[in-house]
């Protein structure tokens, strides 16, 4: 090609990784920006009671076509029962959507990733489970911190580095813990509880 872009097939092979990188840059300075604020205490997160069922169901509504661009099955497993807790609307939201993409790009064509929330006592669990490639046992100390990305040969898709590491600082300024569960080749489950509502 010698610098040259000789066809149409070429030129929009250049148009799609201009929009995606321009995608990715986007999303890269919105999780700073944001991640700035919440740490420095500008950013107030109005506590309320909440219903998780629709809150899950938001966030498989919002992936939905992304799973299905993907060849993956995207489901939401909230049972008949009210779920209720005290958080923020939006911050729950997103998390889930953090934990989703995230499972996305781990997961292979064929996958499944599932959306739960459950009654644990005097909190409630809420989590995304797949069916991808799992995590290195040499990653796992790291998955939180800022910047950290997992072996992108194992990606399907290419992260910013930054998802996890808001979506630890959400949960934790909510009252929250956040927590991974992950093997080797046996996909992942990205977890938060917070308490629930009296």
């Amino acid at each position: 090609m010698d610098g040259y872009i000789d066809t149409d097939e070429e030129r929009s092979e250049c148009y799609r990784v201009i929009y995606q990188e321009t995608l990715r840059l986007e999303k890269l300075v919105r999780e700073m920006l944001d991640m700035s604020r919440l740490q420095d205490g500008r950013v107030a997160l109005e506590m309320e009671e909440l219903e998780l069922r629709g809150i899950v169901d938001a966030a498989v509504r919002r992936m939905k076509n992304m799973a299905d661009d993907a060849g993956i099955s995207l489901t939401a497993d909230t049972g008949s029962s009210a779920l209720t807790c005290i958080g923020n609307e939006d911050r729950i939201l997103q998390v889930l959507i953090i934990f989703i993409d995230n499972a996305l790009g781990f997961t292979p064509a064929g996958g499944s990733v599932t959306v739960y929330a459950r009654d644990e006592r005097d909190i409630v669990r809420v989590g995304v489970v797949d069916t991808g490639v799992g995590i290195e046992p040499k990653d796992l100390p790291f998955i939180w911190e800022r910047f950290y990305k997992a072996d992108k040969s194992r990606m399907r898709t290419s992260g910013t580095g930054l998802g996890l590491a808001v979506a630890k600082l959400v949960v934790e300024l909510m009252g929250g813990e956040i927590g991974v569960n992950a093997r080797t080749g046996g996909g992942s489950e990205f977890f938060f509880t917070l308490k629930k509502s009296a």
